[in-house]
């Protein structure tokens, strides 16, 4: 009995003299999915090829898309609905038709190295990465300058199979109105509604009418807090906040629960994964040394 009896003394031992830390060691961001906005866009011309690429590259688990519709009613791939700030061209999108905005350069702007890179189409983004793992988060952007794109959003996405993608594809938009057409018409995709810093304010009947027709609730990072987060939750609703351009916001933003790191550079999470591993060796071979008696 004397074996038994000094092996639980040891264990108790070791209870008590060993730092708290080796009990609290933190995890990498297993569950915690990295969308690249509009592309790894902190490191090439946003809603590009390239930058989709690129995030691709970096181990990106979804890129968002920002789309527009043409004066000849072709989708295309740019944030803003004016021409001038990303690309060559000037005026708005919906005035121009697709062989136009084909003619403009979408990259030159962001770095001369860029020069050529063209504003895709939403087919041409679905042809390239249909058969990828990458998961693409579509935003409507400004429908009310557009009637009918959340229809004209679901005939490319049965065009290439993936209307009924719900891991792969998921839809978005400020407007909630066009969230809840799209939910619609697309039952099975995962929609979201975008919430940004100007409402701070954000009431439980707010959370349970988003639940009536949404899946994940996209606030600004400037509103976000571990309140906030848990009473989504409470409703079923994702938390997927924008835009994170600073890599000190990662861990406060994962304390807080979230369930999405939406940043113009993807391995931002890539590299705050390592850093956690590195720290947490360097804890357990510190806590290795420590007699336990």
């Amino acid at each position: 009995m004397k074996k038994p009896f000094g092996l639980f003394l040891a264990i108790i031992i070791f209870m008590l003299f060993v730092p708290q830390e080796v009990h609290s060691v933190s995890q990498p961001s297993k569950d915690v999915i990295t969308v690249a906005h509009r592309g790894a866009s902190g490191y090439a011309p946003e809603n590009t090829m390239y930058a989709y690429e690129l995030a691709l590259e970096m181990n990106a688990d979804c890129i968002e898309i920002d789309l527009q519709l043409t004066h000849d009613g072709h989708l295309v791939a740019i944030h803003d609905n004016t021409l001038e700030r990303t690309t060559t061209g000037s005026g708005f999108v919906w005035d121009k038709s697709l062989a136009e905005i084909k003619r403009l350069d979408a990259g030159v702007k962001f770095d001369q190295k860029f020069k050529g890179e063209r504003i895709p189409t939403f087919d041409e983004i679905l042809q390239r990465f249909k058969n990828e793992s990458i998961g693409i988060l579509i935003e409507i952007k400004t429908p009310e300058y557009y009637p009918g794109i959340e229809d004209k959003i679901k005939q490319s996405l049965v065009r290439f199979n993936l209307d009924k993608a719900a891991e792969r594809i998921a839809i978005q938009s400020f407007n909630h109105h066009a969230v809840k057409v799209s939910k619609s018409l697309l039952p099975d995709i995962k929609h979201g509604v975008l919430i940004s810093a100007k409402n701070p304010r954000v009431h439980d009947r707010d959370l349970q009418w988003f639940k009536s027709f949404a899946d994940f609730y996209n606030p600004s990072i400037k509103i976000v807090s571990h309140e906030l987060v848990s009473r989504a939750h409470r409703y079923g609703l994702q938390v997927k906040p924008y835009t994170v351009r600073d890599a000190t916001l990662i861990e406060p933003l994962l304390k807080q629960g979230v369930d999405a790191i939406i940043t113009d550079y993807p391995d931002f999470m890539k590299s705050y994964d390592q850093e956690i591993v590195v720290r947490n060796q360097a804890e357990i071979e510190s806590n290795n040394n420590v007699s336990v008696y």
